[in-house]
């Protein structure tokens, strides 16, 4: 439990991981996750889930899935990482809220981190364009996709964990 967590991610009565997500206008939905089932708030609506204020962090990291996120995170140096999501595929709205996000960022570095498949191909470019069209010449856009084709952030983490437990 890290402090930049800190109300970002509840657990409901059936035992599924909350993400919630929010838009201009403040909560709007959220992602429920368990082992076995995915899915939205049936009358929510998608916006992005944050780990914390983008303003005080080096990194800001676009995942498609609150809990790839987390996986990249488990992964990487947490402590200077700025985790956002947007629940799969983007509506015009969320490339809005990614483009405000990108031009408060106060880090030096944004990180494409979508699954390495073909819907990841398609948001990473929607990403960059988006990173494009905010101007920020101070920043530096990068692309930290999983190593396999097919794989998401929490494959990677599942395997670095089997290979841990194997040793």
């Amino acid at each position: 439990s890290r402090p930049q967590y800190a109300g970002r991610v509840r657990i409901d009565a059936r035992g599924n991981a909350v993400f919630p997500h929010w838009n201009r206008d403040g909560l709007c939905g959220f992602e429920l996750r368990n082992a076995n089932y995915r899915g939205f708030a049936k009358h929510g609506v998608k916006g992005l889930w944050l780990s914390l204020d983008s303003q005080h962090v080096e990194q800001l990291i676009f995942t498609e899935a609150a809990i790839d996120a987390l996986s990249y995170a488990a992964l990487h140096e947490a402590a200077s990482l700025g985790l956002a999501s947007f629940g799969g595929a983007l509506s015009p709205d969320q490339r809005e809220l990614l483009k405000s996000t990108i031009e408060r960022f106060a880090g030096r570095k944004v990180v494409i981190a979508t699954d390495n498949d073909e819907g990841g191909d398609s948001l990473a470019a929607q990403i960059e364009a988006a990173f494009t069209a905010v101007g920020r010449r101070d920043l530096r856009l990068i692309a930290d996709r999983p190593p396999r084709r097919g794989w998401d952030w929490n494959d990677v983490l599942r395997a670095a964990v089997a290979v841990q437990s194997a040793l």
